[in-house]
C-alpha cells in the first residue's frame, strides 16, 4: 500500500494550485459505492450486481472495492448508470488499481468502459493480450493509443487516461507519468459534442452473474473530469491534489495531562474534495499526521508505520476532539473520547514539540461547552414524552437474580449525515419505534400534534446513515441498593456511542465485513451515573450497502439498527456475558465455555455452574476459578456426561440450560435459560453420522426466510414458518448465505433457529468467510460469531464459503468419486482461503462438521450444485448419482438442485415473459398438452405465480414429472444430502396483498414489550398460505417422506422403464425402500398385477429396514 506519509512528502515538490480542474464525479469506494461531486455532495450510487459478496479491502486512500469473479455464479459488477450529464468532447478518468493478474498473462482485461458501441461516444480502457494498456475513444471514429506498462499482481498503481476530440489527442498515464500519447490531425473534430449521462462499467458492460467479465482487481478513488488534464495536473492528481502549507500553532491550546494529549479542531468546509493533511504532531523524529480522506469524510492517521483508519464520517465544520496516548512504539487514538485503535509509531515518542495545522483548520477549546452538551441532557419536554417513557406499563421480567424492565417504545430520533458529538436539534421533533431503524421502510416516523402522536412516512425513505436515538427513564424505587445496568440486545452499526446524562459510557467500531450477522450486545453498569431522571442517547451509523435504483434496497432496510433495550438490576458488577457448550457423543463429554465481564476489576474466588434441566431431572457441572481483575476472562472446562438424552430431527429432545456465577461465595449473576440439545454430526466411511446413526439430509435450499423477515414479526409466526418446512418432510435447511455476503442481520434468525431446535430441523449454516488478511483478527471474529450461533443445537454443520471452490467437473457424474482432480488456478487460490476458515472453526467448535459449499472433491464431502435441463433425458437425470453410489468415496452433497429450476422453462436468450411450458411438457405427454396453454401468461418475472389466474397446467405437469422421478431415484442412490432449491411458491396456495391488506402475522401495538413491531405495513406482492397445499405441494411432500417406498424396475437397474412384454413372458420388478428414520421399520407389502381391470397375479412380502437402510433387492416375479 502506498502510504499517506509518502504522498505528503511528495506534495512538497509540486507547485501549489496545479490541480485547477475539479472532478465532476468521485467514487472513493470507502466502504460504499456512493458517488460525490468535488464539494463532497452525494450525487448518486454506483450499481453493484452479480449476486456475490461485495468486498472492500485496504486501499491507497482508505478502503478500495474489489471487482472480481468470486465463483461461476457470483461476480462483483460495477455500473455507473446514474452519472450527471458529461460531454464526451474531452475528459480525464483516473483511479488507483491493484490487479489480481500479471501483465503478461496472455489475457485481455477491460478496466473501464463508457458509452455504447457504434454510438456517437464510446470509450474503453483495456489491458491487452500482448501486455499493453490501450485507450480507444470512438466518436464513432476510433482514437487509439497503446502504452507499455508493468502492472504487477497485488501491487497498487495509479492509472489515468485522457482525451480531447477537438485537439485530436489521447493519452495514458501510469503513476502520474505520461506512458503513451498520440495526436493526429485527421482526428481533430472542433465542433464535436456528445452531452449525455454516461453509462460506465468497471469491466465489460453487463451485470449478468454468470457471463459478466470484470477487471479482476481492486479500485480506489476513481475520478472523472470533464476536461483533459495537463501532465502536471495528472501528476498532482496522483500525489493527492494541491500543496497544503502547514503552520505551527501555540501549544498552550493543547491539553496535556496524565500522558495523554488532547486537542479539538474544526475546518472551514464540510468535506475536502480529495485527500489532504489537516494537522501534524511532532516529537523527535516521529511525525503523527491526521489527514482527511476526501469526499468520504473519513480520517486517517499515520505515524511512520501502518496507518490507522477510522470508519467515522465527519462534518469538518463541527469541532472534533482527538486524544493521543503514546505507549512505546504505539499510540492510542480517541475521537470524541471514543477509542479508535492503536497507531504504529516506530520512532517512539518523547515530549510534544510542535503542532502544525493547515490554513483551514482551527484549534478550539479541548472540552465542549454547556451549549454543546445540552442536547445530550435534554429531559422529557412534554406530557406526551413523559407518558411515552414511563416504565409503569413497560414489560417487567424477573429472571433469577436479574430484574429487567423494557425500555422499548417510541424514542426521539435525530437524522444526520455525519458523526457528531451530540445530536443537532431539529425544527420539529420526530419519534420512531425501538426496536427498529429510522431508515427502514417498515417503520413510520411520528410527531406530536395537539398532545398526541401523528404518524407519517418519509417520501422515498431516509437516505442518511447516521442516527441518534434518545429517551429518558427513571429507576424503579424498589431497585435502590442494587447494581443498575443498561442492556442492549443489538447496537447494529459500523460504529456507535452511548451517552447517559451527557457522559460517554460505551463506544464501538465494527470492522468485520459481516458484523451485522451477529447481534452487537452490550451490558453497561451505570450505577454511579444515575440521576432522578436520566437521559439516554444512542448514536449509530450503519452504512448503506445494498441499493435499488439509487435508494436503499429493501434488504438494507431489513437491518434493525437498534434492538431490544432493557434496564436491569443485579447484585454484582461482575456478570456472565456469554456461555456456549459443545457436546461430543463419541467421547461422551461436554465442553463448556463462558466469558465473564468484570469492568470494575473485582478480584476473588469465583465459580461457574452450567445446569441442564428436563422432565424433572437435572445435571450440573461447576468450575472454580480466580477473578484476577481482568476486564474479561474466558473460562473453559470439559466434563464427562454419561447417557445424555440425544437431540435429532426425528426426536428433538432438549434440555433447559442455565449458567450461574458466584463471586466470593455469593450469587453474582445468572443467564436466562435457553435450549440445549446434545448431538454430534460427523463424517465416517463416506457418509454422515448423527449421534452414530447413518444420516441423509432432505434439505430445503431456498427457504426464503430473508424475504419473509419482516412478515414474521412475531415469534409464533416463526414457529408457523418452521412447521411448514417440517410438514413438507424437509428435515434440514441450507440457510441463505446472504447473512454473510450482504452483511444482513435478519431480526428473527435467533427465533427461527430456536424453533428449528424445538421442531426438529437441522441447518447447514454459513460461517464468516475468510478472504485474506490478518488471521488473528479473523479468528477473533469467528470466535465472536460462534459465541452467539454456537448455542443453537439446530446448526449441525458450518459451510465455509459460497461456491468459490466450485468447478464445472463437480457436476459431471463421472467425477463424483474423483478425489484427485485438480481444478484451475482461481479455485486453488480460493481453496487456500477455505482451508483457513475450516482450520479456524474446527479449532473452536469440536461438535460440528465444516464443509466448503459445492466445492467438488475438496474437503470431507463431495459438494455439487445440480440444475438439470429438460434437454437431458429423464432417466439420465435420475441416474446422476449412480456412478458415485457404487464407490461412495465421500458423502455426496447436492447443495442446490431443482426439479426443475424454474428458469429452465424460459427462452434463455429471449425476452422475459416467454415460457416453454407446453414444449417441455410435450416431451413426456405428447402434443395434446398444447390445448391446455391459456392466456394470459401465468407468470411474472422470476416465475412468481399469480394468485388471481390459474396455474400453468403444463408447468405443473413438467415439474411434477421431474419431482416424481428424480427425487426418489437420487434418494434410492443414497445421496447424502439433497438440497431442493424450490421456493415452494408452486406448493402452496398463494394470496395477493394490497396496500390495505398487509400480510403481517400476529402484530400488535404493545411497543413497551420485547420484540419487533413494524408499523408501516409494506405489502408483499405474493404470500404463501401454508395451510393450503396445492397438488404439486402434496407430491413434493410425498417424495420427501422419511420412509419412502415405491415400485421400480429390475432390482439390478431400478430406474429402467423399458418394458416390452411378449405374451406369457415372465417379468421382474422391484420394491425400493428408503428409510431415513433413526429406527428399524418393519414392513409388509402386497402387490397386484392388473390387466384390463382384472388381477392376474399378486403376492405379499415382508422386510425389515434398519435405520438409514436402502433396500432395492425386493423382487417381484410374474
Amino acid at each position: 500500500m502506498q502510504t499517506k506519509l509518502f504522498q505528503l512528502v511528495a506534495l512538497c515538490l509540486i507547485p501549489g494550485s496545479l490541480l485547477a480542474a475539479e472532478p465532476r464525479v468521485i467514487a472513493p469506494f470507502d466502504g460504499s459505492p456512493a458517488l460525490f461531486d468535488a464539494s463532497g455532495k452525494p450525487i448518486g450510487i454506483a450499481a453493484l450486481s452479480g449476486a456475490g459478496q461485495v468486498s472492500y479491502i485496504d486501499g491507497v486512500e482508505g478502503k478500495a472495492l474489489e471487482v472480481r469473479r468470486l465463483a461461476y455464479d457470483q461476480v462483483t459488477a460495477v455500473n455507473f448508470n446514474k452519472l450527471p450529464e458529461l460531454d464526451g468532447r474531452e475528459g480525464t478518468v483516473s483511479f488507483f488499481f491493484r490487479p489480481n493478474w500479471e501483465m503478461n498473462d496472455g489475457e485481455s482485461r477491460r478496466l473501464f468502459e463508457a458509452g455504447r458501441f457504434r454510438s456517437p461516444f464510446y470509450l474503453y480502457f483495456i489491458k491487452t493480450k500482448s501486455g499493453h494498456l490501450e485507450l480507444s475513444v470512438c466518436t464513432p471514429q476510433q482514437h487509439q493509443v497503446l502504452a507499455k506498462a508493468s502492472l504487477k499482481r497485488g501491487k497498487w498503481v495509479h492509472l489515468a487516461f485522457s482525451w480531447s476530440i477537438p485537439k485530436g489527442e489521447v493519452a495514458i498515464y501510469v503513476d502520474g507519468k505520461l506512458a503513451g500519447h498520440r495526436a493526429l490531425e485527421a482526428w481533430k473534430e472542433s465542433a464535436y459534442s456528445s452531452k449525455a449521462p454516461w453509462n460506465a462499467w468497471l469491466g465489460t458492460g453487463g451485470g449478468d452473474r454468470f457471463k459478466a467479465k470484470v477487471a479482476e482487481g481492486a479500485y480506489d478513488n476513481l475520478k472523472i473530469y470533464d476536461t483533459r488534464l495537463s501532465d502536471a495536473e495528472v501528476l498532482a492528481d496522483f500525489l493527492g491534489g494541491n500543496k497544503k502549507a502547514m503552520n505551527e500553532v501555540p501549544l498552550s491550546g493543547i491539553q496535556q495531562a496524565n500522558g495523554k494529549i488532547e486537542l479539538r479542531f474544526h475546518g472551514r468546509i464540510k468535506r475536502l474534495p480529495s485527500s489532504a493533511p489537516l494537522l501534524a504532531l511532532k516529537s523527535g523524529k516521529t511525525l503523527v499526521t491526521v489527514s482527511s480522506m476526501g469526499t468520504s469524510g473519513k480520517l486517517v492517521l499515520s505515524g511512520g508505520g501502518k496507518q490507522l483508519e477510522s470508519p467515522y464520517v465527519f462534518n469538518l465544520t463541527r469541532p472534533l476532539k482527538i486524544g493521543f496516548r503514546p505507549e512505546g512504539s504505539r499510540m492510542g487514538i480517541w475521537f470524541d473520547d471514543a477509542f479508535q485503535g492503536m497507531l504504529e509509531i516506530p520512532g517512539g515518542w518523547g515530549r510534544l514539540e510542535s503542532v502544525r495545522t493547515v490554513e483551514d483548520v482551527t484549534i478550539v477549546s479541548a472540552e465542549p461547552g454547556e451549549s454543546e452538551l445540552a442536547p445530550l441532557k435534554r429531559k422529557a419536554q412534554t406530557a406526551l414524552e413523559k407518558q411515552l417513557w414511563s416504565l409503569d406499563d413497560a414489560e417487567y421480567i424477573r429472571q433469577s437474580v436479574r430484574e429487567t424492565v423494557s425500555l422499548n417504545g417510541l424514542w426521539r430520533i435525530y437524522e444526520d449525515d455525519s458523526c457528531s458529538y451530540a445530536p443537532v436539534l431539529p425544527k420539529e421533533q420526530h419519534y420512531s419505534r425501538v426496536p427498529g431503524s429510522r431508515r427502514s421502510s417498515y417503520f413510520k416516523h411520528y410527531r406530536e400534534k395537539n398532545g398526541k402522536l401523528e404518524g407519517f412516512v418519509v417520501p422515498g425513505g431516509p437516505r442518511t446513515t447516521a442516527d441518534w436515538y434518545q429517551r429518558t427513564f427513571k429507576v424503579p424505587e424498589a431497585w435502590k441498593g442494587k447494581r443498575i445496568f443498561l442492556n442492549f440486545e443489538n447496537l447494529n452499526g459500523d460504529y456507535g456511542r452511548v451517552y447517559l446524562n451527557g457522559k460517554l459510557i460505551e463506544s464501538f467500531r465494527q470492522d468485520y465485513k459481516s458484523f451485522a450477522a451477529v447481534p452487537n450486545a452490550r451490558r453497561i453498569d451505570v450505577t454511579d451515573l444515575l440521576q432522578e431522571e436520566n437521559v439516554l442517547s444512542v448514536f449509530l451509523t450503519h452504512f448503506i450497502r445494498l441499493y435499488w435504483r439509487n435508494l436503499p434496497d429493501m434488504r438494507d432496510t431489513w437491518n434493525i439498527v437498534l434492538g431490544d433495550a432493557w434496564l436491569e438490576a443485579g447484585p454484582s458488577p461482575v456478570f456472565v456475558k456469554s456461555a456456549v457448550a459443545f457436546p461430543s457423543v463419541r467421547k461422551g463429554t461436554l465442553e463448556m465455555r463462558a466469558t465473564v465481564e468484570n469492568p470494575q476489576g473485582v478480584k476473588g474466588d469465583a465459580e461457574l455452574t452450567f445446569r441442564y434441566r428436563r422432565a424433572g431431572s437435572e445435571k450440573s457441572f461447576s468450575k472454580k476459578f480466580r477473578l484476577d481483575g481482568s476486564e474479561k476472562q474466558r473460562i473453559v472446562f470439559t466434563e464427562p456426561w454419561k447417557k445424555p438424552v440425544l437431540w435429532s430431527e426425528e426426536s428433538p429432545e432438549l434440555y433447559a440450560q442455565s449458567v450461574a456465577l458466584s463471586v466470593n461465595g455469593k450469587t453474582a449473576d445468572m443467564l436466562p435459560e435457553r435450549d440445549f440439545g446434545f448431538r454430534e454430526l460427523w463424517v465416517e466411511n463416506g457418509e454422515f453420522r448423527l449421534n452414530g446413526f447413518k444420516k441423509r439430509f432432505r434439505m430445503s435450499a431456498n427457504p426464503q426466510f430473508d424475504s419473509l423477515n419482516m412478515y414474521l414479526s412475531h415469534p409464533r409466526a416463526v414457529a408457523q414458518y418452521v412447521a411448514q418446512l417440517k410438514r413438507m418432510n424437509f428435515d434440514s435447511v441450507r440457510f441463505n448465505p446472504s447473512i454473510i455476503q450482504r452483511n444482513a442481520g435478519f431480526y428473527n434468525t435467533p427465533a427461527y433457529l430456536r424453533e428449528c431446535g424445538r421442531q426438529g430441523i437441522s441447518n447447514f449454516f454459513p460461517m464468516p468467510f475468510y478472504e485474506g488478511g490478518d488471521e488473528a483478527q479473523y479468528r477473533e471474529w469467528v470466535e465472536n460469531y460462534l459465541e452467539f450461533f454456537g448455542t443453537f443445537p439446530s446448526i449441525v454443520l458450518w459451510y465455509t464459503d459460497f461456491n468459490t471452490c466450485s468447478y464445472a467437473a463437480c457436476q459431471d457424474p463421472y467425477y463424483l468419486n474423483d478425489t484427485s482432480y485438480v481444478p484451475k488456478e482461481r479455485v486453488l487460490k480460493a481453496r487456500k482461503f477455505v482451508e483457513v476458515a475450516d482450520r479456524t472453526m474446527r479449532s473452536l467448535d469440536p461438535s460440528r462438521e465444516c464443509v466448503p459449499h459445492a466445492a467438488g472433491n475438496f474437503g470431507k464431502v463431495f459438494g455439487s450444485m445440480n440444475y438439470q435441463s429438460f434437454g437431458t433425458p429423464l432417466q439420465e437425470q435420475e441416474d446422476w448419482p449412480k456412478i458415485w453410489s457404487e464407490k461412495h468415496t465421500q458423502p455426496l452433497v447436492s447443495f442446490e438442485s431443482s426439479f426443475p429450476y424454474p428458469l429452465q422453462f424460459t427462452y434463455f436468450d429471449g425476452p422475459i415473459g416467454h415460457y416453454m411450458n407446453a414444449e417441455h411438457a410435450a416431451r413426456y405427454f405428447g402434443d395434446s398438452v398444447f390445448r391446455d396453454e391459456i392466456a394470459p401468461v401465468q407468470f411474472g418475472k422470476w416465475f412468481r405465480f399469480s394468485p388471481v389466474t390459474p396455474n400453468s397446467a403444463n408447468y405443473i405437469r413438467g415439474a411434477a414429472e421431474m419431482c416424481r422421478r428424480v427425487i426418489r431415484s437420487w434418494r434410492a442412490y443414497d445421496i447424502s444430502s439433497l438440497g431442493d432449491f424450490t421456493s415452494l411458491d408452486e406448493a402452496f396456495r398463494l394470496s395477493a396483498s394490497g396496500s390495505h391488506h398487509p400480510m403481517y402475522w400476529g402484530d400488535d401495538d404493545n411497543v413497551k414489550q420485547a420484540g419487533l413491531r413494524p408499523d408501516n405495513h409494506v405489502a408483499l406482492g405474493v404470500v404463501q398460505d401454508f395451510m393450503q397445499l396445492e397438488p404439486l405441494g402434496r407430491l413434493i411432500q410425498k417424495e420427501y417422506s422419511p420412509l419412502r417406498v415405491f415400485l421400480a424396475g429390475d432390482p439390478d437397474d431400478f430406474t429402467n422403464k423399458d418394458h416390452a412384454f411378449f405374451s406369457n413372458e415372465a417379468f421382474r420388478k422391484s420394491i425400493v425402500v428408503v428409510n431415513d428414520r433413526m429406527s428399524r421399520q418393519k414392513l409388509r407389502f402386497r402387490w397386484t398385477f392388473t390387466v384390463g381391470g382384472k388381477t392376474v397375479d399378486s403376492g405379499e412380502l415382508s422386510e425389515d429396514a434398519a435405520p438409514g437402510a436402502i433396500l432395492k433387492g425386493i423382487s417381484i416375479y410374474s
